[in-house]
């Protein structure tokens, strides 16, 4: 199995969580259905997709670090690929366990579309509602989710960069070759 197919099988199983959590239950409730879901149901699907929401990130992040380290040929970068690639089971069974710790407060803010609790609504979600949380706890989530969303994205935006820089840097060994050929071809034909 090659590494890249573990990251892509991480990827995938993220993905169709995130499409069966997701999409199962808003096509519910776009055929009209409601109040299918109960309270476990609700807090079920809801942390689900956000676990999944999250993995999908970090998969896609270590799949744009590991293709960035496999076509940089600098030494220092095979040493790391190696390194690299005895750890990518570890660093995908990490991702699903920080996203699971990290998306634990779902259970306790969801609540089910018929809850008998006199609160204010704060989100409606179609088939679920949230309760309003503190104004400190929605500060909170925000700042942990944006820093490793931000983080993922950067790391992919450098992985992308440099990966470009090298296959520019590629291109213009090859088509200083390719123009060479060319001149040779066109002088033994005259």
């Amino acid at each position: 199995m090659k590494h890249t197919d573990l990251i892509l099988s991480q990827l995938a199983l993220a993905n169709n969580v995130t499409l069966l959590s997701r999409g199962i239950p808003q096509t519910m409730a776009a055929f009209g259905w409601k109040y299918f879901l109960d309270d476990v149901g609700c807090k079920m699907v809801l942390y689900f997709h956000r676990v999944s929401r999250g993995v999908s990130l970090n998969a896609t992040c270590l799949l744009s670090g590991f293709q960035a380290i496999t076509i940089c040929s600098q030494t220092s970068w095979w040493r790391l690929r190696t390194r690299f690639s005895k750890c990518l089971g570890f660093c995908g069974f990490s991702f699903w366990i920080l996203q699971l710790l990290l998306n634990a407060y779902i259970p306790m803010q969801v609540t089910g579309p018929k809850s008998s609790q006199n609160t204010t609504v704060n989100m409606n979600f179609i088939y679920c509602s949230s309760l309003t949380p503190n104004r400190f706890l929605i500060l909170l989530h925000a700042v942990i989710f944006s820093s490793v969303d931000l983080l993922c994205l950067c790391l992919m935006v450098w992985a992308s960069g440099s990966m470009v820089f090298v296959l520019h840097r590629h291109r213009q060994r090859v088509q200083h070759i390719h123009s060479h050929r060319l001149i040779l071809r066109s002088s033994r034909e005259a």
